[in-house]
C-alpha cells in the first residue's frame, strides 16, 4: 500500500515537507 510507504517517509521526511504525496 502507498500509504503505508507515505506514512514511512513521512516520519524519516517529517523535517523535510517537500513530499506532498
Amino acid at each position: 500500500m502507498e500509504t503505508f510507504c507515505y506514512m514511512k517517509g513521512a516520519l524519516r521526511h517529517r523535517k523535510s515537507q517537500r513530499v506532498s504525496h
